[in-house]
């Protein structure tokens, strides 16, 4: 069983036995300086001298002190018991030393755990402020595009030939003017959030600008405009003249293109998905792209016939190329 020492209060506060008789022998962290048997006698007596019974009558407290520093003074003087009381203060001292470092140790990991907290909530603050601020520049846009005046796109006017036309069966020119009236009420219809893209890279890699984007992105179709995001670094829409570009680059992600390996492409509408409205418009000019001509050239690599053979796969790469030179050349005759 461990030592227990007699405690002493004085005035509500514990203190140890040369603290209890004034004496300086004790210092934190430090054993016990040795003392004259007379310093202790010297000590005792001024102490008995205050809580003597005689000099208290009927104070009871001061009766209990004074039996108290009788045990003490009995204690100091045994060099055994004293030998044994110096142990257990220098024992009692490094244990608070420890928990006192603990302490620290433990006050220092809260912190550092808090700060990491608070650093952590407000990137993610700044992540949710920059993506509000990001949707809130993509609606402007779209505000500023639905309130352009909303005038039909004409239907491209043709150039007068100096070569007459050949002249073909009514029944074909019917169903191509009909496919190109509906492709131009649908065209309409369009808005500029329907044929724009919006990319991410990873600016750790490789950073991009307007000039970069453009040279990357142009392959694919005109572009009409390229906003990168000033509040979301590593960001930008990308605005085509037509669907075939917007489409064009989609599909090229969609087959692990690695022009476009570096970039995370979605549609920059609300659902991220191809607008329906684009994908009625891709099918009528990939009909109109794949009709027969009038006629063949049995040199052309692209021909109807060749066309017929290829894949499935095929199929869609040779329609979609078909899709974008016929979506050029109504670019460039129209007025």
């Amino acid at each position: 069983m461990s030592y227990q020492p007699e405690k002493i209060e004085v005035e509500g506060r514990a203190v140890n036995y040369y603290e209890f008789l004034q004496l300086e022998a004790y210092q934190p962290d430090s054993a016990p300086k040795e003392l004259r048997v007379s310093d202790i006698r010297k000590a005792y007596r001024a102490k008995a001298l205050i809580y003597h019974p005689d000099k208290n009558p009927g104070d009871e407290i001061a009766a209990q002190l004074f039996l108290q520093l009788k045990r003490v003074y009995d204690v100091l003087l045994d060099p055994q018991r004293k030998s044994e009381y110096d142990r257990h203060l220098l024992s009692s001292s490094s244990k608070r030393q420890r928990v006192k470092e603990m302490d620290g140790v433990r006050k220092k990991a809260r912190d550092d755990l808090l700060k990491r907290e608070q650093a952590a909530r407000d990137f993610k603050e700044q992540e949710q402020q920059n993506a509000a601020q990001y949707e809130t520049e993509l609606d402007r846009l779209r505000r500023r595009t639905n309130a352009a005046p909303t005038e039909p796109r004409q239907a491209p006017r043709p150039q007068p030939s100096e070569h007459p036309k050949p002249r073909h069966s009514k029944a074909p020119q019917d169903a191509n003017s009909k496919l190109k009236a509906r492709l131009n009420e649908l065209e309409a219809q369009l808005k500029s959030s329907d044929t724009t893209l919006k990319i991410r890279w990873k600016r750790k890699i490789e950073d991009h600008n307007v000039g970069s984007l453009t040279r990357i992105f142009s392959d694919f179709g005109t572009i009409d405009h390229i906003i990168p995001s000033s509040k979301k670094p590593g960001t930008a829409l990308i605005s085509y003249t037509s669907v075939v570009g917007p489409h064009a680059v989609m599909n090229a992600s969609a087959t692990n293109s690695e022009k476009l390996s570096a970039f995370e492409i979605s549609w920059a509408n609300a659902s991220r998905q191809q607008p329906p409205l684009v994908k009625e418009i891709l099918e009528l000019m990939k009909e109109l792209a794949s009709q027969k001509p009038s006629t063949q050239s049995s040199n052309s690599s692209d021909s109807y016939e060749a066309a017929v053979k290829l894949t499935l796969a095929q199929f869609e790469s040779w329609t979609l190329a078909r899709a974008q030179a016929f979506d050029q050349a109504r670019q460039g005759t129209s007025v």
